[in-house]
């Protein structure tokens, strides 16, 4: 395939990182586009979004190492550019009406259009709490909104740094152009509401943008990881990596650790516990006084309570009992955990068991009420003796 990469005369980075991926893969025949370098009147900034771009080899001195031809993206080369099967976007300033071939010019914008579009994409989006990601797209004479091939939205961690995402922006950028052909083959579009392009961000708004970042990341987080069904009341913690799906509600003040798993129509109370890397199935509520330790599951329909003696007309609000699932244990689809009880350490409940007392450490129980009928290894195998708790 006889693929044009457009870059400046003069030394440029991201033309440096696609022609080494590129010639890496071995199945392109690259021509080097080049265009003038125009040098605007340095700014002051206080975020910078993207690498120093201005550095490394040349153009000339590129195609001298690769063996390749290098071209001036222009008129007078219109026919041989005109035989390229698709051209990429490394360096590049506006490219004239004539030589906007449709469909053959390919852009990575790093903002998802046509929502995200224009100059400083990056910090204009944290600005207005829009998602960040990247858009590979055909180069047309719009400002950032030719048709789009593929979208990518950046998923990150509360932890990480605005030069973090920056980063990880810039490296998903070069990805998405070297794997073209694949997204080609393979389009995903977003939705997306068309806003209007944006220009340079001033250094006071830029300001504003450092100063929200842990604001918008946790707004993000939220928006991204519980379905837009699930309803989350004040003072919910959820950590990073946890996903809540259709339908859930968690109430005041719970608290949910890492790389959780929450399915469709789980409840969960107030002030709840759940600790990090747990698996919670569809329809399971978990109870004001109930406590999950670190990677407990809970399979389908599986009921705790937090009452023994409840009835409809008296308040016993008051009478709640604690029950504590330890780290490690299973309970199985239709378990039910009667309160004020301590499952303990990788036990293993059965589907369909009564639990009415406390577990031993690695137990395996079943039946209705639930009696142990022998011990499970962490790895959830049984075994013919209690293992002992790895500390």
């Amino acid at each position: 395939m006889k693929i044009g990469l457009t870059t400046y005369n003069v030394p440029h980075l991201k033309t440096q990182q696609l022609l080494e991926g590129l010639m890496a893969k071995e199945n392109y025949q690259v021509t080097l586009l080049a265009m003038p370098f125009k040098k605007y009147k340095e700014r002051s900034y206080l975020i910078q979004h993207r690498p120093q771009m201005i550095q490394g080899p040349s153009a000339s001195e590129l195609a001298k190492r690769y063996g390749l031809s290098l071209l001036m993206f222009d008129e007078a080369n219109l026919d041989t550019i005109s035989q390229l099967d698709y051209i990429l976007i490394g360096g590049a300033q506006l490219i004239p009406q004539n030589l906007l071939f449709e469909k053959k010019i390919i852009n990575c914008h790093c903002g998802l259009t046509p929502m995200v579009r224009g100059l400083d994409s990056f910090k204009w989006a944290i600005l207005n709490d829009l998602p960040l990601g990247n858009t590979l797209h055909f180069v047309d004479s719009s400002v950032d909104n030719g048709p789009v091939i593929y979208q990518k939205k950046l998923v990150f961690g509360f932890d990480e740094t605005l030069e973090d995402l920056a980063k990880r922006m810039y490296e998903e950028e070069i990805e998405m152009l070297l794997n073209f052909e694949t997204h080609l083959k393979n389009p995903l579009i977003l939705d997306l509401p068309r806003k209007n392009a944006t220009k340079r961000m001033p250094r006071d708004l830029e300001q504003e943008v450092i100063t929200r970042f842990n604001d918008y990341k946790k707004d993000f987080l939220m928006t991204e990881n519980v379905h837009h069904t699930s309803i989350v009341d004040t003072d919910v913690e959820i950590g990073d990596g946890t996903k809540v799906w259709q339908w859930c509600h968690l109430s005041e003040g719970a608290s949910i650790g890492k790389s959780c798993t929450l399915g469709q129509n789980v409840y969960v109370g107030n002030n709840v516990v759940i600790g990090n890397k747990c698996k919670i199935q569809n329809n399971v509520s978990v109870f004001e006084s109930v406590t999950l330790e670190d990677e407990v599951f809970c399979g389908p329909s599986v009921v705790f309570t937090n009452v023994k003696n409840p009835r409809s007309a008296i308040n016993r609000k008051d009478e709640f009992l604690k029950t504590i699932v330890k780290k490690g244990a299973s309970i199985g689809a239709n378990a039910t955990i009667v309160c004020g009880v301590t499952i303990g350490e990788y036990s293993f409940i059965a589907a369909g068991a009564v639990v009415t007392k406390d577990t031993q450490p690695f137990s395996l129980m079943a039946g209705v009420p639930a009696k142990q009928i022998g011990w499970m290894d962490q790895e959830g195998n049984r075994v013919s003796q209690q293992p002992k708790i790895d500390i």
